[in-house]
């Protein structure tokens, strides 16, 4: 089962209670050039062209963006974490 939300808390909450830090994507040619945002968990070092941001930054651009977050709706120990962002 999934769950799809734009509270920032519970974005926060989920992210955070998994490891996660909030990071933007730099996307050139993609999102007219606007930053993406990503969140990277300790067991994924897959994303070398992010850099880490505060929380109101990052909600900031997904806000901007029109974003929906989409994630597991199991507890923390799953692994690994999976969400995906959706413009709805």
């Amino acid at each position: 089962m999934t769950v799809t939300t734009t509270d920032h808390r519970e974005i926060r909450s989920w992210v955070e209670g998994r490891s996660g830090v909030p990071m933007l994507v730099e996307a050139a040619g993609l999102s007219g050039g606007r930053p993406v945002p990503a969140v990277v968990f300790p067991q994924d070092d897959s994303m070398p062209e992010a850099r880490e941001v505060g929380w109101d930054e990052w909600f900031e651009v997904f806000d901007a963006s029109g974003l929906a977050f989409r994630h597991a709706a199991g507890g923390p120990q799953d692994s690994p974490p999976v969400y995906e962002l959706l413009n709805p």
